[in-house]
């Protein structure tokens, strides 16, 4: 079940174990779109939280050669497009200060807004029994993470579980992606169960 962000209960308990301080104000997260947007997981490790946000559904009609890469057939079935954005939460606090003589001293935190900052992107295509992930990747320093391949297949596990409950048994996906090496992106496909769909062509497929 999608939810927005801010009834989404095992992200919130995430958040308030890892900023405690959060538990003595109100909870008011904000970002792009943030009123559009539902939950559709989380994407954490034991030293990091972060969520994916998914944005409504939009219809789409392609023409047969929409994706030049894809067979034909599979741009007829694409009817559907979801744009995924993964985000981090950033607590924010506004502080108050007043003039005490020539100096000015904080009187205390009046609010502490959590800014939900992306961290990436992911755009999603499907109909039928077809779906493709055009893209679906984290940036930033998120990619030093020590637990960066944990974070990235959930990321991937997050995208494919959306696909599979709208009834989706074959994926598709580009085996190249400009913010990842190419060798280890195709061994992150590979360890997936992608494989191209003829020799050495870019696009994969799971089945």
């Amino acid at each position: 079940m999608e939810i927005p962000i801010q009834q989404d209960e095992a992200f919130l308990k995430a958040l308030y174990q890892r900023y405690k301080y959060l538990q003595d104000y109100p909870c008011d997260f904000r970002g792009t779109l943030i009123d559009e947007a539902v939950s559709l997981g989380l994407i954490q490790s034991d030293d990091f939280l972060g969520a994916l946000l998914g944005y409504p559904v939009e219809d789409v009609s392609l023409t047969l050669d929409y994706f030049s890469y894809l067979p034909a057939e599979v741009n007829r079935k694409l009817a559907h497009y979801r744009h995924l954005s993964p985000v981090q939460p950033w607590p924010q606090p506004i502080i108050g200060m007043a003039m005490a003589g020539d100096r000015g001293k904080v009187t205390g935190t009046h609010s502490i807004p959590v800014v939900l900052k992306n961290m990436g992107n992911a755009q999603l295509w499907y109909g039928q029994d077809c779906g493709f992930i055009f893209e679906a990747f984290l940036e930033g320093s998120i990619q030093k993470h020590r637990e960066f391949e944990v974070l990235i297949n959930q990321l991937w596990s997050l995208c494919e579980g959306f696909l599979k409950r709208q009834g989706i048994t074959t994926l598709y996906t580009l085996a190249r992606d400009p913010a990842f090496e190419e060798k280890w992106f195709y061994g992150h496909l590979e360890r997936r169960g992608y494989q191209p769909i003829a020799p050495r062509s870019v696009v994969w497929c799971q089945s």
